[in-house]
């Protein structure tokens, strides 16, 4: 966890996606020149994503069909996560009561944001067709919520998981 920088002390506007290795990849959050995170996949029947970075690390879960649950490596619940069916919003809730939800603003742009439960944007995703990099823009505001990365590999992770579903 020391190789990485801390987000809160950093005020970069974007961040982008680096994939690293091929059969076991890992995804880092750069700016170029620091590395802000990574996100990697463990288990095989019961995949599990591991979120480092340089203050913590989450692990998150599956649980249920449409649920996944974040903790932290002593086992606490930090938060989790839900989707509703036949809709594309998805819903994080933090136990301390922080709620953001990820949704495609309009079905004509390449884009995905985080809003905050007072529709305040946090963060917006850029994905493009054919490339392996996502940019993702954080709003002015926003660098002290302390759940910036950890929603930024969230919908690195889902973003990961549309494009394996479409390529199958």
């Amino acid at each position: 966890m020391n190789q990485y920088r801390v987000f809160q002390q950093s005020h970069i506007k974007q961040l982008w996606s680096v994939r690293e290795g091929w059969f076991r990849p890992t995804y880092q959050l750069t700016d170029g020149t620091y590395s802000y995170g990574m996100l990697s996949y463990g288990g095989f029947f019961n995949p599990v994503i591991q979120i480092d970075t340089a203050s913590t690390t989450w692990v998150v879960r599956k649980t249920g069909l449409s649920t996944m649950e974040v903790i932290n490596p002593d086992g606490h619940l930090v938060g989790s996560i839900d989707r509703k069916w036949f809709t594309s919003r998805i819903v994080f809730t933090a136990v301390d009561g922080f709620t953001a939800t990820h949704y495609k603003p309009s079905l004509w742009q390449r884009a995905y944001e985080w809003i905050s439960s007072d529709d305040q944007i946090l963060i917006v995703q850029e994905t493009r067709g054919f490339y392996q990099t996502d940019t993702f823009t954080y709003a002015d505001l926003t660098y002290q919520q302390p759940y910036l990365l950890l929603l930024s590999f969230l919908a690195l992770d889902f973003n990961l998981r549309r494009r394996k579903q479409a390529a199958a």
